[in-house]
Order: structure tokens, then sequence, then C-alpha cells
């Protein structure tokens, strides 16, 4: 009779060496030297820091006692590796007690330890060792500015900006354009890029994860026309290489500048402003319903609430005048519709700050109406106070309606005028021709 011990795993060791491009570039955060520990007492053995996938992995497996056979390479890699094992190389050192897998895993790797000795013996239960392996993805990168696609004229400068991020480090990111054009021989079709994309700023990672890159753009420089577009994107690298080849740039989703006539801009912006009178006669009649109930009842929270409701509607079109204040400076609009805009604006943040000065005054009344003692002066002065607030906001809505309103019959005046030039042109050029 003769007692032999079970075959045990005692310890397992783990060195990797990060792929050369991820080295030169100090990627951290990965499994990456030599003599890695990992503890062999537990069921499941795993390290603490993933795997990038292309390492050059080394396992090694010590047991208790030399073990002549216990699987080969092939059988291995097919058996538990898969796509993990390829290229997988299993071999025998210090006379069986150890064994070492060599491997550039691409996914995770499941390991079951459950050698088998001369004897027939087994482990009493199997150990699995387990490395989490990350793929290098591409790199993302977007447009951020313009945020969405926009109708421009030829004389708009636009500020573009593009930003790209990557799970490793970023190699370069840079912007580019090109002027798109439709067939005018083929009813019906789309648009397509005219020549080679031209561009607009370059920006070097170094390493980084994440980095931002812009540029202005000029719409004539591109030599586009109206019933063109313009299209813009970011494009990324990042430092991955494989077999000393780097991938092909990662691109955005375009960003399209679709080219138009002046008059046509000038009626999308006249068209928003409809929107903003509309909105503040909404706004005014609000803010008279407000007024005319804290005429009849003492100041509470819920009124102060409902203030400052109507202040964040205000807050909104003044946001939207903004915006097209913006739309006319990036299109390099002047005249009188760029100098509205602006009065507008301003008459709207009017608007917001009286809002804002009786909602502040109505909250104070309600609280010194809630107090323990009720300060009558106080409370009085407070609601003084809120309701003159009011009135200014009642009043400066109404000089907004008439500001656009007096915009709106300059304009319909003027475009009169224009068509009317248009006409006689026409008729002339007709004229010259008989």
């Amino acid at each position: 009779l003769k007692l032999v011990p079970r075959p045990r795993l005692v310890s397992v060791e783990v060195d990797a060496t990060l792929p050369a491009y991820a080295q030169q570039a100090g990627v951290a955060g990965f499994l990456n030297g030599e003599g890695l520990g990992l503890d062999a007492g537990e069921r499941v053995i795993g390290a603490s820091s993933p795997v990038l996938a292309g390492s050059d992995v080394r396992v090694t497996l010590r047991f208790n006692k030399p073990l002549t056979r216990w699987i080969d390479a092939a059988a291995l890699a097919e058996e538990q590796l898969g796509d993990a094992g390829l290229g997988a190389n299993l071999e025998r050192i210090d006379d069986g007690s150890a064994w070492r897998l060599s491997l550039q895993p691409q996914t995770q790797v499941l390991l079951t330890v459950e050698p088998r000795d001369e004897h027939g013996l087994t482990p009493s239960s199997p150990s699995v060792v387990r490395l989490e392996v990350v793929q290098d993805e591409p790199p993302a990168v977007a447009i951020t500015d313009p945020a969405r696609d926009e109708a421009v004229v030829r004389s708009a400068i636009i500020n573009v900006a593009g930003e790209g991020r990557d799970d490793i480090a970023l190699g370069d990111l840079w912007l580019s354009a090109v002027r798109a054009a439709a067939d005018t021989a083929s009813v019906g079709a789309q648009p397509a890029a005219v020549g080679e994309e031209t561009e607009l700023a370059r920006a070097a990672a170094e390493g980084l994860d994440s980095r931002q890159v812009s540029a202005q753009l000029s719409i004539e420089s591109l030599e586009a026309e109206p019933g063109e577009e313009v299209w813009v994107w970011a494009l990324a690298t990042d430092v991955y290489q494989a077999d000393g080849q780097a991938r092909a740039p990662a691109r955005s989703a375009k960003r399209v500048l679709r080219v138009i006539e002046v008059t046509e801009l000038e009626e999308q912006i006249r068209g928003e402003l409809s929107a903003v009178r509309r909105a503040a006669m909404r706004l005014e009649g609000q803010q008279r319903a407000l007024s005319e109930r804290l005429s009849e009842n003492d100041a509470t929270q819920r009124e102060a609430a409902q203030q400052e409701a109507l202040t964040r509607r205000i807050d909104a079109q003044q946001g939207a005048l903004d915006r097209l204040s913006q739309r006319i400076e990036r299109n390099r609009l002047d005249g009188p519709l760029a100098g509205l805009v602006d009065d507008a604006a301003g008459i709207a943040q009017e608007a917001s700050e009286a809002s804002d000065d009786a909602r502040r005054s109505l909250a104070e009344a309600a609280d010194e109406q809630a107090g323990e003692q009720t300060n009558s002066e106080a409370v009085d002065e407070a609601m003084e106070e809120a309701t003159q607030a009011q009135d200014e906001v009642r009043a400066a809505l109404s000089d907004l309606v008439a500001a656009l309103d007096r915009g709106e019959d300059a304009w319909v005046a003027r475009r009169g005028v224009e068509r009317l030039l248009e006409e006689q042109r026409s008729i002339a050029e007709d004229t010259a021709r008989l």
C-alpha cells in the first residue's frame, strides 16, 4: 500500500508585457510587469488589474509535486481558452512541478486547473485562473459646435469644435470640411462631396485620453453657393498598432451646413421672432393674472413659486433671442434685424430681472406672514415692492411685443420694396432680350 498526496496548486504567478505601442504611450491601469503573485488558495484566482488585449502574458502554475503530463497546449487552447488561447504555448518546467502558459489573449482567460498525476489522482476541487482582458477600442469622436445642422449664408464664419476620447490614448484630433453639391443635370440627386476635404485644424493629443480642437470656418472660402452644403467632421486616431500598422482614423457623424440666400435666413429669423412675440403676449397675460390674484389675497409661498415659474418662462424666451443674436453674428448679418434682436434680448432681460425681484419680495412677505410675530410694516413694504416689480414685468413684456411689432412692419415694407425692385429688374432684362 502506497500513500501519495493528491496534486494541488500551490502558487500562481503572472508576467505581462504591454504591447509596444502601449509601452511607448506610458499606458497605466493594466497588468504590466513580472512576478505578480496571485492567491492560490481561492477557488477562483484572479488579478486585480485587467490585461490589455495583445499583451504578452505568461502564467506560471506551481504544484505540490512534479507532474509528468498535464495537458498539451493544443488541447488546452481548444477545450478551454478559445479565442483567448490563439498562439498559446504550454511548457513543463522545474521537473514538472511547474507549468508555464504563454499567450497573447484577445478575450477573457478562464483556465480550469485540474491536473492528474501518474496515479490518476486529481485535486479534491479544481481551481480556476481568470484574467480579464480589455480590448483597445477605436476613438469616439464628435462635433460639439455647431451643436446641430443649420442653415447659413455665404458670408458666415462658423466656430467649429470637435472632441475626441479614447480608452487608452489618443493620437491626433483634427477637423475637416468639404463642399457638397447635387448634380444639377439629375433631378432629385442628393448632394455629394466636391473635391478634396480641407483640414481646418489639428491637435496632437500627446497621450491624453481626451482632447478638443476648434477652428473658424469661412463658408465663402470653400466657394459654397446657395443651394449647396458644407459638410464638417471631426476625426481622430489613437496609439493602437497591430503588426506595426495603425488603424484608420475614427470619423464623427457629419455636421451639415446648408447654404441659403440672405433673404431666406432673414425670413427664418423673422419666424422665430414671431414665436417670441406670441410667447411674450401669453406671459404678459399670465403676469396680469398673478397680479390680480395678489391684490385679492395675502402673499404665500405658492404665489412666490408661480412668479418663479414665470421667470423661467421669460428666461426661455431670452435664451431664444440670445441664440438668434449668435446666429446673426455667425452669418455676419448687419442692419435693422441685428439691432432688433439685440434690443429684444435686452428687454427680455429686464422682464426677467423684474420678475425675479417680484419673486423675492413675495417670498419675503410670505415668510414674514408665516412667522410667530408678524411685522405688518415689513409685510406691506414687501408687498408694495412685489406689486411694483410685477408692473415692471408687464411693462417690459408689452415693450417687447411692441418692438417686435415695429420690426415686423418695417420688414414687411422693406420686403415689398425689394420684391418690386426685383420685378422691375426682371422686366428690364426681358425687354433687353427683345
